[in-house]
Protein backbone atom coordinates (compact mmCIF):
# COMPACT_ATOMS: atom_id res chain seq x y z
CA UNK A 1 0.00 0.00 0.00
CA UNK A 2 0.94 3.56 -1.38
CA UNK A 3 1.65 5.92 1.73
CA UNK A 4 -0.97 7.84 3.18
CA UNK A 5 0.97 10.86 3.64
CA UNK A 6 2.60 11.63 0.36
CA UNK A 7 -1.03 12.83 -0.63
CA UNK A 8 -0.63 15.63 1.57
CA UNK A 9 2.89 16.18 0.65
CA UNK A 10 1.81 16.96 -2.80
CA UNK A 11 -1.13 18.85 -2.34
CA UNK A 12 0.55 20.99 -0.10
CA UNK A 13 3.37 21.95 -2.87
CA UNK A 14 0.13 22.84 -5.34
CA UNK A 15 -0.96 24.94 -2.44
CA UNK A 16 2.34 26.76 -2.31
CA UNK A 17 2.27 27.32 -6.14
CA UNK A 18 -1.22 28.75 -5.90
CA UNK A 19 -0.25 30.86 -3.20
CA UNK A 20 2.72 32.01 -5.88
CA UNK A 21 -0.26 32.46 -8.61
CA UNK A 22 -3.00 33.78 -6.72
CA UNK A 23 -5.15 35.07 -9.46
CA UNK A 24 -4.72 31.49 -11.07
CA UNK A 25 -7.76 29.81 -10.90
CA UNK A 26 -7.48 25.94 -9.84
CA UNK A 27 -7.69 24.29 -13.20
CA UNK A 28 -5.44 27.08 -14.78
CA UNK A 29 -2.85 26.49 -12.29
CA UNK A 30 -3.73 22.42 -12.81
CA UNK A 31 -2.86 22.90 -16.90
CA UNK A 32 0.45 24.94 -16.42
CA UNK A 33 1.59 22.72 -13.93
CA UNK A 34 0.69 19.96 -16.65
CA UNK A 35 1.86 21.28 -19.36
CA UNK A 36 5.46 21.93 -17.52
CA UNK A 37 5.48 18.75 -16.30
CA UNK A 38 4.80 17.16 -20.16
CA UNK A 39 8.17 18.90 -20.67
CA UNK A 40 10.16 18.01 -17.79
CA UNK A 41 9.18 14.17 -18.11
CA UNK A 42 9.20 13.96 -22.08
CA UNK A 43 5.64 12.72 -22.03
CA UNK A 44 2.47 13.68 -23.31
CA UNK A 45 0.57 11.00 -20.35
CA UNK A 46 1.85 11.48 -17.26
CA UNK A 47 -0.32 9.06 -16.09
CA UNK A 48 2.25 6.46 -14.65
CA UNK A 49 4.73 9.06 -13.12
CA UNK A 50 5.33 7.72 -9.93
CA UNK A 51 4.55 10.23 -6.34
CA UNK A 52 7.86 10.65 -5.70
CA UNK A 53 8.94 11.90 -9.07
CA UNK A 54 5.70 14.50 -8.70
CA UNK A 55 7.19 15.64 -5.95
CA UNK A 56 11.11 16.34 -6.82
CA UNK A 57 8.94 17.91 -9.95
CA UNK A 58 7.05 20.26 -7.57
CA UNK A 59 9.83 21.10 -5.36
CA UNK A 60 12.15 22.17 -8.03
CA UNK A 61 9.33 24.03 -9.92
CA UNK A 62 8.36 26.50 -6.63
CA UNK A 63 12.33 26.68 -6.54
CA UNK A 64 12.34 28.00 -10.27
CA UNK A 65 9.78 30.28 -9.21
CA UNK A 66 10.98 31.93 -6.39
CA UNK A 67 14.53 32.39 -8.08
CA UNK A 68 12.16 34.74 -10.55
CA UNK A 69 10.43 36.82 -7.66
CA UNK A 70 14.25 37.65 -6.55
Amino acid sequence: MRNPARIYRIVNLFARLWQMQPDSRFFQLIEWVNEMAKESFKKDDLFFVEDDDLKIFLDNLIKQQENKKQ
